[in-house]
């Protein structure tokens, strides 16, 4: 199980309220009893590489595995000393690349799917869709939405494989939602935030009761953030439209009007949900383990919807890389293709038209909602993209634009947004010409 240490990059973000994708703890893990032999049908060949360090292996992570699934790892290897390695997510991208070319390279790479665009157009990694891993097999099951942001940017190969996959959701409070006289159903609630107004209405009146939906004024475009890349395959900026206007009109007014907490939802000091203060927010489905531990008197209170402004998008997933540079890609291989598997298992379960609402196990903490159906849906319903190698600067040179113009009266949110895109395309101008250059050349004629 992911532990409270562990927060998402957007998680981060909204904790130093600068305003700036999954796993699940039973999706990621395999259970007790599962075996490493392929869902598919007998085994997947190991890689025939000459191992100089066979008797070692090295795991990076951006979040802490459990006891168990070490346990399982250290089984699955007895020979093999494996370590591990844990990074703050804020800075995993920055100490992944100075690890993939210091002198001793770590094997595997555990990545949230949003920081494997700073690697999918190099050779840092292991295509795993190329011989001997042949790891597209891996995800015959899955649709487009969910393998894409774990190919290379140029459409040539797999970086990583998916080990988690986690929508990103509204978790709310039913009771206050009843006290104040909305929609406590989840999915008559999530129709009703379709509506901005409607949202802004939820925000007003609960403000009066110092109760909170919303951490920052930036809150709407993080939203908005979860749901598309800064460039498609043909580096087309793509964050200039109705959404992202919307959502800079909705975080002037909250700024303006003080509907917005400035506190984070991840404050581990002075955490707002036990105190009653936060009872809304977005999050990766991943979270719901952790508000339980984080808020249990509050058991029979929350629920999860979908995302206002009929959005929808990932936080947290996660997948499974192997460096290039790896000296033990056989073990290396044995442990990402185990835990690409059993993750597949799941999701080939969760996904099954048979696993009806019927089928569902109700939750307590959720006031026995059944979860299983709302995330079924959503992942149906998920954008598919692949983050570009220059989304993480994007964001960088994005935010501040945001910073410095949202509270400019003579500006149109329009022009706001003209602003933001204007930055990043100057900021950027020759890495993007450089990878259009590199996407010409690689990229097969149509």
């Amino acid at each position: 199980m992911r532990t409270w240490l562990y927060i998402s990059i957007t998680g981060l973000l909204l904790l130093t309220g600068c305003g700036g994708m999954p796993v699940g703890p039973e999706q990621a893990i395999p259970k007790p009893g599962q075996s490493t032999v392929s869902s598919f049908g007998g085994t997947v060949d190991e890689p025939a590489h000459t191992s100089e360090q066979a008797d070692q292996l090295t795991i990076w992570s951006y979040y802490d595995l459990d006891e168990w699934t070490r346990e399982q790892i250290t089984n699955m290897l007895p020979d093999v000393h494996v370590s591990y390695h844990i990074v703050p997510t804020l800075q995993a991208v920055e100490l992944y690349k100075k690890a993939l070319t210091s002198d001793e390279v770590p094997d595997i790479f555990l990545l949230e799917a949003p920081m494997l665009g700073s690697f999918n157009d190099s050779q840092a990694f292991e295509d795993l869709a190329a011989a001997p891993y042949n790891a597209e097999t891996l995800l015959e099951r899955y649709s487009d939405a969910i393998t894409m942001p774990y190919r290379r940017f140029d459409g040539t190969g797999l970086v990583a494989l998916p080990i988690d996959t986690n929508p990103i959701v509204t978790y709310y409070r039913q009771d206050v939602m009843q006290d104040a006289g909305f929609p406590t159903d989840p999915e008559e609630l999530a129709v009703y935030m379709e509506k901005p107004d409607q949202w802004l209405d939820i925000a007003r009146t609960l403000k009066q009761r110092d109760q909170w939906i919303a951490s920052w004024g930036s809150y709407p475009l993080l939203i908005y953030q979860h749901t598309a890349s800064f460039f498609d395959s043909q580096l087309h900026y793509l964050r200039n439209n109705e959404q992202v206007i919307q959502a800079i009109q909705l975080g002037r007014i909250l700024e303006a009007e003080q509907l917005a907490l400035t506190r984070s939802m991840f404050d581990t000091k002075q955490n707002p949900i036990p105190s009653g203060e936060m009872v809304m927010f977005q999050t990766g489905y991943w979270f719901r383990h952790t508000l339980e531990e984080l808020a249990p008197e509050q058991s029979g209170n929350w629920r999860i919807t979908r995302l206002p402004f009929n959005a929808y998008g990932w936080s947290g997933s996660s997948g499974v890389a192997i460096a290039a540079e790896s000296k033990n890609k056989a073990a290396a291989w044995k442990v990402a293709q185990w835990l690409a598997d059993n993750h597949s298992r799941y999701m080939s379960e969760l996904m099954l038209p048979s696993n009806s609402e019927a089928a569902s196990e109700p939750n307590g903490y959720f006031g026995g909602q059944k979860l299983e159906p709302l995330i079924r849906t959503l992942i149906r319903q998920m954008p598919t993209f692949t983050p570009s190698p220059l989304d993480e600067k994007a964001s960088i040179i994005w935010w501040q634009a945001w910073t410095e113009e949202k509270d400019n009266v003579s500006l149109t949110a329009e022009e706001v947004a003209g602003i933001m895109e204007q930055r990043v395309l100057e900021g950027l101008a020759p890495e993007i010409q450089v990878l259009q250059e590199r996407q010409t050349v690689k990229r097969p004629a149509e």
